[in-house]
């Protein structure tokens, strides 16, 4: 598999370093490049070679993904998801929200997180603060009546809980500092006790403007993995969160696959704008694509219970060079669903 990569976007600077970096982390692809597109998603993953129903577009290790399952062990203050959760449960926060939340402060406090160095390149490519209200602002302008309403309650909900989150983080992590330092000296604990300075920056970190920002990204990015990236495959991973019952899933972050859009609800034309991609979890060194039959080699990452497994990008369909990858996340063709599930 090739990779290549290049970006255009008000004269940004070259990206090759994130794409130094998806390569050095173990993703695999055929010949893409990332473009600007005229819409409010504003960028767009393209395919720069023709290829048939079945073909494996895109491999990443499922330990690059960022979500709770590989991150959780290593935070420093983070509260756990379920005790964020019973801690906003008067706020009706569901299950699903403390996880989308307890992502968010993971993100908006990695300055302190041990894994920050790590995802350096691919927090490079992320809209900043100053994008996201940009796009929030553009967003409120194109809606109208019952529509505006709806977007707006929406919005003063998850403004509540992420001001909620970020005082209990700050809380908690007071709490975890002080019974820290009560622990004996020397002791196996005192080595990974945060500094006086990673706990004053830990509580910058958690002002309600960077949660939001953080939250916003979250929520625009992430896909609902199955907890230990249990294997879809042959069924692709909606059909299977669909057919399968009780199946824990855990919003993740997932470089490189964040970036194809959603498709339009509607097109002039019978394949330009239609999906024609969608998402599979698998075990390396094999996949089995359900359309073809066909055992697919995927290139594995050490072999762990985790190191094995991969989220695969496959084409739902025969795609024609430089044709835009989309996929259909079963939402409205509205600019508020494309504020909040896709690029802003």
């Amino acid at each position: 598999m090739r990779c290549s990569m290049s970006w255009r976007q008000r004269g940004a600077a070259s990206y090759d370093k994130f794409w130094e970096w998806c390569a050095a982390s173990g993703v695999t692809s055929k010949q893409l490049s990332i473009r600007s597109v005229g819409s409010i998603c504003d960028r767009g993953l393209f395919l720069e070679e023709h290829v048939k129903s079945g073909t494996v577009l895109a491999s990443i290790p499922y330990k690059l993904c960022m979500n709770r399952e590989l991150l959780g062990t290593n935070s420093k203050f983070l509260p756990p998801a379920p005790l964020l959760g019973l801690a906003l449960h008067k706020a009706r926060l569901n299950p699903e929200g403390a996880e989308h939340l307890w992502l968010a402060l993971y993100i908006a406090t990695l300055r302190v997180q041990p894994k920050r160095e790590s995802f350096g390149p691919y927090f490079d490519v992320l809209p900043n603060t100053l994008a996201l209200e940009l796009g929030r602002k553009a967003t409120l302008e194109s809606l109208a009546g019952s529509e505006l309403n709806d977007f707006r309650e929406i919005e003063a909900a998850t403004r509540s809980h992420v001001s909620l989150a970020g005082r209990f983080a700050s809380r908690y992590a007071a709490l975890h500092r002080r019974r820290a330092r009560r622990l004996p000296t020397p002791s196996k604990a005192s080595d990974a006790l945060p500094t006086s300075k990673e706990y004053h920056t830990f509580i910058d970190c958690t002002s309600h403007a960077n949660v939001a920002a953080a939250h916003d990204l979250v929520i625009s990015r992430s896909f609902p993995l199955p907890w230990g990236c249990r294997e879809s495959a042959p069924r692709d991973l909606a059909t299977f969160l669909e057919e399968t019952e009780d199946v824990e899933t855990v919003p993740s972050l997932v470089p490189l696959l964040d970036l194809v859009n959603a498709a339009p609800l509607s097109s002039s034309s019978p394949q330009e704008g239609r999906s024609n991609c969608s998402i599979f979890t698998c075990t390396a060194s094999q996949f089995l694509h359900e359309g073809t039959r066909k055992t697919r080699k995927v290139v594995s990452s050490p072999a762990s219970r985790l190191g094995r497994k991969r989220v695969v990008l496959c084409a739902s369909r025969d795609i024609a060079a430089g044709e835009e990858l989309l996929m259909d996340y079963n939402i409205d063709d509205a600019p508020a669903a494309a504020y909040r599930f896709g690029f802003v």
